[in-house]
């Protein structure tokens, strides 16, 4: 169980791709605004019976009352996270797109860790993200 636990980033990022892609082919069908709504709509309808499951737990622990303006903003972002991926797996292909999306995350990633958590990038993680950087930079001029 241990081992599927550890996989959780590697299976989220094959989801991210595949969301794309999936969302692009559905975009190339009915739109990509209508295969977005449809998308939000599912997400939002699994997202009411999971909280609907844990509602109690989470509304005994603040849940509501500690609502900030802010709390918008990762579900904007994942918005365009679902518009964007597939518009642009669309416009430069699978490859670009995530090559040139994780280079970002493991960029803002690093700052994240080190403004907000205080935890100091490691050398070896500072070579990784500028080699997924030059990595992205020669794909983007092939």
């Amino acid at each position: 169980m241990r081992y599927l636990i550890n996989l959780t980033p590697a299976i989220l990022g094959v989801m991210v791709v595949l969301q794309a892609g999936i969302n692009k082919r559905i975009g190339d069908r009915i739109g990509l605004p209508t295969a977005v709504l449809f998308n939000s709509m599912v997400m939002c309808s699994c997202a009411l019976v999971l909280f609907g499951a844990i509602a109690r737990t989470s509304l005994q622990t603040g849940g509501l009352k500690q609502f900030s303006w802010w709390f918008f903003l990762p579900g904007l972002m994942g918005l365009c996270l679902v518009f964007g991926g597939a518009w642009s797996v669309k416009r430069f292909g699978a490859a670009h797109t995530f090559l040139v999306l994780v280079s970002a995350q493991l960029l803002v990633s690093l700052l994240w860790d080190y403004w907000m958590d205080g935890i100091y990038p490691s050398g070896n993680k500072i070579v990784g993200a500028a080699l997924a950087w030059v990595g992205a930079l020669l794909l983007v001029r092939s």
